[in-house]
């Protein structure tokens, strides 16, 4: 079993319990013990929990029954059978790890948009952020590998056009603001 709450030596006694518990009503555990191992250099628990059902079926059981289940908030177990984790330790080779996509730039748009909403319509369709320190502002388009500066901040306080500005507050909670000063952060 995996997924569980990291304890101390002493909480790790009322987890067993907390643990047999959530286990029984699928089978009986072999002399009622959980193995929780523990690390000797932080006394903590690692985490997970080793523990012998009465019958094959009755393993299958607690496996369907409890997996990706959560414990709390914070921990899900996991559990597999000990000849899952035998197969996966075999032979590492025979893993196959995920192919990487290929970064492919956007295409530019055909229309340059102008207006309020204009950096919504980005020919690249990227979002902007910005970045401030005291009184310098400096807004950035976002671009990979690295951000592209759209904005220096420079002529800030002499600004003659408006400039757009874009604040995410939280979730799906945008705001567009537009000022000749650009000190509106």
């Amino acid at each position: 079993m995996d997924g569980i709450a990291v304890v101390d030596e002493e909480k790790a006694k009322k987890l067993r319990l907390f643990l047999l518990k959530k286990i029984q009503p699928f089978g009986s555990v072999v002399k009622n013990d959980i193995f929780i191992p523990i690390d000797p250099e932080t006394g903590k628990s690692y985490g997970a929990a080793l523990f012998e059902m009465a019958s094959p079926e009755e393993a299958k059981k607690v496996i369907s029954g409890l997996h990706n289940t959560p414990m709390d908030k914070l921990h899900t177990f996991h559990l597999y059978s000990y000849a899952d984790i035998v197969d996966s330790l075999q032979d590492p080779n025979t893993m196959e790890l995920p192919n990487k996509e290929s970064f492919a730039p956007l295409k530019k748009l055909a229309s340059t948009p102008s207006g309020l909403h204009s950096w919504m319509q980005d020919a690249f369709q990227r979002d902007q952020f910005l970045i401030r320190y005291k009184d310098q502002v400096e807004v950035y388009w976002c671009d990979s590998p690295s951000p592209q500066l759209a904005h220096d901040g420079k002529n800030d306080l002499a600004c003659s056009q408006p400039l757009m500005l874009r604040l995410s507050i939280g979730i799906n909670h945008t705001q567009i603001f537009e000022s000749k000063l650009f000190l509106i952060v």
